[in-house]
């Protein structure tokens, strides 16, 4: 179980991600041309994610910090320390119908654990939009570079197998760099030539952002 200093420690580091960064901007847009509309955002932080969205979504959040209990209504928000608890029931009654999970499976001891119960809430064929680090770039061969927190390191293969395994199947795969907005647009253009999974592309995204569906 999660410590009261990791606890104040999660509740420093989430105010990064308050102001809505290039990653979840890219996220939003891909989840707006999706017909869904009841979203559970996992690893919400402060609900920057609602702000990017129209008001036909109802949104519904779940983190380590308690910072979007206060920007959501009641029966909207589920304070959960992943590494203590995967357990999402509190959601159940929601008819939650997509998902986000945006920088999160990167800090899990067990990431299909969070995917399994992701899956009970939803039906076949439901959305999830998710990102996850590219340690496979060569930015991030640098063990320099990494988040001392990160504990879930996989290359992209091994990824997609657990989608699979943990009742989802990936439908699509964007490459993701925000170092600058040509180089992205020339990352997708490439993707496109090649695929995403082309080992040019791997060694230059730094993340991935997958659209997978529930099985």
């Amino acid at each position: 179980m999660a410590q009261p200093l990791d606890k104040a420690y999660w509740a420093e580091e989430s105010t990064v991600y308050w102001k809505p960064h290039p990653r979840l901007r890219f996220m939003a847009n891909i989840l707006c041309r999706l017909p869904q509309r009841r979203l559970l955002d996992l690893g919400c932080s402060g609900a920057a994610l609602r702000d990017l969205l129209p008001v036909s979504f109802s949104y519904f959040g779940c983190d380590i910090t308690d910072e979007a209990r206060r920007r959501l209504p009641d029966g909207h928000f589920l304070q959960r320390d992943f590494n203590d608890s995967p357990d999402l029931s509190f959601f159940a009654d929601k008819h939650i119908d997509v998902i986000h999970v945006g920088g999160v499976l990167e800090y899990l001891r067990e990431p299909h654990e969070l995917l399994v119960e992701a899956r009970k809430l939803v039906t076949p064929g439901s959305p999830l939009v998710l990102s996850i680090i590219n340690f496979e770039s060569t930015h991030y061969a640098d063990p320099r570079t990494h988040h001392p927190r990160w504990i879930y390191r996989p290359n992209l293969d091994s990824f997609i197998h657990l989608f699979g395994a943990n009742g989802w199947n990936a439908a699509r795969i964007w490459p993701f760099t925000e170092k600058c907005a040509l180089k992205q647009l020339w990352l997708r253009c490439c993707a496109n030539l090649l695929g995403a999974r082309h080992s040019a592309i791997r060694r230059r995204a730094r993340q991935f952002i997958l659209l997978a569906r529930a099985a």
